[in-house]
C-alpha cells in the first residue's frame, strides 16, 4: 500500500527544515531543532530546549472533487519557540527567511501535491514564559484518490 500524499508532504517538508544548516549556506541552524509534534508537548514533556521548531498539522479541508479523486488543502503550522533571553529578534527574522527557502520545490517532490506556500508570520510572546513564538503556517493543495482497499 503506497503512503498516503498528505503523509508524504508532511515528511518531505519535515526533512527539508531539518536540512537547514549553516554550514549547507542557510542563515540559521535550525535543521537539529525541527520535530513533529506540538510545541508544548515538545518542550514540557520531552523536555527539548528551545529553540524548538514544532511542525503541525492545523486544518484540513476538501476542496472540490470528482469519483475518488479529491482536492483538499492543508494548512500546516511550523511553530519556531525561542528563549528571549538566548535568541537575538534577528535571528527569528533569518529563521523565517530559511523556512519560506526550505519550502521552494516541495510541491515538485511529490507528484499529487499541487501548490506548498508559506502564508503570513505572526510573532507573539509567551504568556508568563521568558520565550517568543514565530508561527508560519504553510498550505498545502493536494490530490488524493479515494476508493478502499485496491
Amino acid at each position: 500500500m503506497s503512503e498516503l500524499v498528505i503523509i508524504q508532504a508532511m515528511q518531505s517538508l519535515t526533512t527539508r527544515l531539518q536540512a537547514v544548516t549553516t554550514a549547507d549556506g542557510w542563515q540559521t541552524d535550525i535543521g537539529p531543532a525541527v520535530h513533529t509534534g506540538w510545541p508544548k508537548h515538545l518542550i514540557l514533556h520531552q523536555q527539548i530546549d528551545p529553540p524548538v521548531v514544532a511542525v503541525h498539522p492545523s486544518t484540513d479541508d476538501r476542496v472540490s472533487g470528482q469519483g475518488g479523486n479529491i482536492k483538499s488543502t492543508r494548512t500546516v503550522e511550523i511553530e519556531v519557540i525561542a528563549s528571549q533571553h538566548d535568541t537575538p529578534p534577528e535571528w527569528l527574522d533569518r529563521a523565517l527567511h530559511d523556512i519560506r527557502g526550505a519550502l521552494v520545490g516541495l510541491d515538485r517532490d511529490i507528484p499529487r501535491v499541487i501548490t506548498a506556500e508559506a502564508g503570513s508570520a505572526t510573532w507573539s510572546e509567551l504568556e508568563d514564559t521568558a520565550l517568543v513564538r514565530l508561527i508560519v503556517p504553510v498550505t498545502i493543495d493536494y490530490t488524493d484518490h479515494y476508493g478502499g482497499p485496491a
